[in-house]
């Protein structure tokens, strides 16, 4: 990536020719748009689109680099520019599903890995929960945690899913 022809442009609100340039841009690879995003930023090289990511409420999504601009950091700078527009909302709590493979881009961002879903035997299929706040899980289950006789409680909960799952493990900690 030549970084004195790389740029950042911030599409907000994203418009209906918008949505149409980013679909465009996802789908070859293998991404789709999500009709609820409400701002994206695209990364330029010249004149060529190289990375893209959105934000559709506190949710980081299509999050997206052409083919041979992987590694170079423009999805870091994708995302970078959608936090600070998220930031400057007043939204500083935000997550990102991905794929277990781009586990590292977001930690350099400082996201901490939550959960994970594994599919089948390939290390990378499968979805990674990831939150913004390194102390916010912990937070949160220390506050439940004090609302409990003795600070503990034995128990569980079953939740019975409409749709049929695929064979293996559900959500696990990290």
């Amino acid at each position: 990536m030549d970084e004195f022809r790389v740029h950042t442009q911030i599409i907000d609100p994203v418009g209906s020719d918008d949505r149409t340039v980013l679909r465009s841009f996802l789908a070859p690879l293998g991404l789709d748009f999500e009709d609820d995003v409400e701002l994206s930023a695209f990364v330029y090289e010249g004149d060529t689109a190289i990375a893209s990511a959105s934000l559709a409420g506190d949710v980081i999504k299509c999050v997206g680099v052409l083919s041979g601009h992987e590694g170079e950091g423009a999805a870091a700078r994708a995302v970078s520019a959608v936090m600070d527009e998220a930031r400057a909302k007043g939204r500083q709590k935000l997550f990102v599903y991905t794929r277990p493979k781009n586990k590292s881009i977001f930690e350099s961002l400082g996201y901490t890995a939550l959960a994970s879903v594994p599919v089948g035997t390939d290390p990378d299929a499968g979805v990674m929960l990831l939150e913004s706040d390194p102390r916010a899980f912990g937070d949160w289950a220390n506050a439940i945690r004090l609302t409990l006789p003795a600070g503990k409680a034995d128990g569980a909960a079953v939740v019975k899913s409409a749709r049929p799952r695929p064979a293996g493990p559900s959500w696990s900690s990290l």
